[in-house]
């Protein structure tokens, strides 16, 4: 579940901001880093929903 959210938001940053290979190389792998902080410390498996159900 993570990994379609990180993959969904480095495919916007590459598509819809232009960003650079560079850049996107280390947004990759910052956000992998702190997605293994989050299993190993306090146990997160997925995000919680932020758009409204209502």
């Amino acid at each position: 579940m993570l990994n379609e959210y990180l993959t969904q938001f480095l495919q916007h940053l590459k598509y819809e901001r232009n960003l650079s290979p560079h850049t996107l190389r280390n947004y990759a792998s910052d956000l992998e880093q702190f997605g293994d902080y989050l299993f190993r410390v306090e146990s997160v498996r997925t995000f919680p929903s932020s758009r409204s159900t209502g």
